[in-house]
């Protein structure tokens, strides 16, 4: 297919759904959200019954699949609204783990006889996907890695004939799944477009009730007497693909952080230094883990550019991060999880870092930046301005996310965020090299 008709297919489907594309070469789309962890309010019972339903493991889930089985082949087909442009589309759906289990969204492919009358040049594909041996499932403590899923699925060569191919799952959690299933194909020979698309995608009930928020344009304003003009008092930086460029992850580095670090920083990362000397202070939220944020941060290319100097052995320890670094606080319990963006807590504990004292943090104007609608909902969730760090959106997606994510400022560069933090300041002197309009 031509890359012009791949980038209308991948923006036909941001218009509809939503989408995770840090760190993976093929996004994937998603409808609704899975609420698993933390306390559900009433509303959040009916996006968990729905999931709930998909999976039919218990005599709970078979109760849900009746609730709402009319509704998964309607948005099955709904699927289809986004026009997808190719001359043959084939449609698979990823596996039970059980090998010997038929699961719902197979079913419900397989047995729509109406796919290739309703929508044209689709062609059902679910027998071309097979898994060969039973995988144990990830939150029974199955692995999760992209090698070890993929090494228990089979497909057929007819799905080289394609030049598209729909892959469905349920529910999209790390994606993992989708991606042992992208490089199934690829493997196989397919040089076709994919298109991954999850019924639902597992979020904090926390993150849902965030999305839901922002959804219904009613997040709340936490510091509703905080300057929007004049200085900048201090900024919140996203990492991967805002500072860091790390557009698809490294498996082996991933799993072992303390490797040599194979991503590189983007080009003008130096321009943090102009923050430093504005007196401007930042810090960094991450939706990472610890153990990898540690590693990355105290890397010396990374440290050097990020906070201008380097780490001593053993400054920091195994279990902490470098100050001014913060990640998703984690909530204890039986089954602990990561109040991760798009909520605000991370971003909340770096603005209190940044900003001490409550009364003037109450007026301070704080600018966060991120490359991601996770990053925008926590940025204004938490009171501060959010900024969009367009070269950390794939193409294709920019004008979506300009449009769409409630960005109050959009950068093309960091070198144009840095310099425009330092325009903000109307006592500060132009720089003539900072202002291209200044005649010479």
């Amino acid at each position: 297919m031509k890359k012009e008709f791949q980038e209308i297919n991948l923006k036909s489907m941001a218009d509809l759904y939503n989408v995770m594309f840090e760190g993976r070469e093929e996004p994937i789309f998603y409808g609704g959200f899975y609420p698993v962890h933390g306390q559900k309010d009433e509303a959040q019972w009916g996006p968990f019954r729905y999931v709930r339903g998909l999976k039919r493991e218990t005599e709970y889930d078979d109760e849900c699949y009746e609730e709402y089985k009319e509704q998964y082949e309607t948005d099955f087909f709904q699927l289809f609204e986004a026009r997808l442009v190719a001359g043959a589309i084939g449609i698979v759906v990823i596996p039970s783990s059980d090998k010997d289990k038929k699961n719902v969204l197979t079913e419900i492919v397989s047995s729509t006889d109406e796919v290739d009358l309703l929508v044209e040049g689709a062609y059902d594909l679910t027998e071309s996907l097979k898994r060969t041996e039973t995988k144990e499932k990830a939150h029974h403590g199955g692995s999760r890695s992209v090698e070890g899923n993929a090494s228990t699925l089979m497909i057929a060569p007819d799905v080289l004939r394609y030049d598209l191919i729909v892959v469905l799952d349920d529910v999209v959690t790390s994606g993992k799944s989708f991606q042992a299933v992208d490089k199934l194909l690829r493997d196989a020979g397919f040089d076709g477009q994919i298109i991954n698309f999850a019924f639902a995608r597992t979020v904090s009930a926390e993150a849902e009730l965030r999305f839901a928020q922002d959804r219904m344009g009613e997040l709340p304003d936490p510091r509703p007497n905080a300057r929007t003009d004049g200085r900048i008092d201090a900024a919140v930086l996203d990492l991967d693909q805002t500072l860091l460029d790390d557009p698809v992850l490294d498996v082996a580095y991933e799993a072992d952080p303390y490797r040599k670090l194979p991503y590189g920083l983007y080009h003008d990362c130096y321009k943090l230094a102009d923050l430093r000397c504005s007196g401007i202070p930042y810090a960094i939220v991450s939706n990472g883990g610890r153990k990898r944020l540690r590693a990355v941060m105290t890397t010396w290319k990374v440290s050097e550019a990020v906070f201008g100097r380097r780490f001593e052995r053993g400054e920091v320890g195994w279990q902490e991060l470098p100050e001014g670094v913060f990640n998703a606080p984690r909530v204890e319990g039986q089954q602990p999880y990561s109040l991760s963006k798009p909520c605000p807590d991370g971003v909340e504990q770096a603005v209190r870092h940044l900003v001490p004292d409550a009364g003037q943090a109450s007026i301070a104007r704080i600018i966060g930046l991120g490359n991601t609608i996770e990053d925008m909902i926590a940025y204004r969730a938490a009171g501060i301005e959010p900024a969009l760090a367009l070269w950390g959106v794939p193409t294709w997606l920019r004008g979506h996310a300009r449009e769409k994510w409630g960005a109050t400022h959009a950068f093309e560069s960091l070198g144009d965020f840095t310099d425009w933090c330092k325009k903000q300041d109307p006592s500060r002197p132009v720089d003539p090299l900072d202002d291209p309009d200044m005649p010479f």
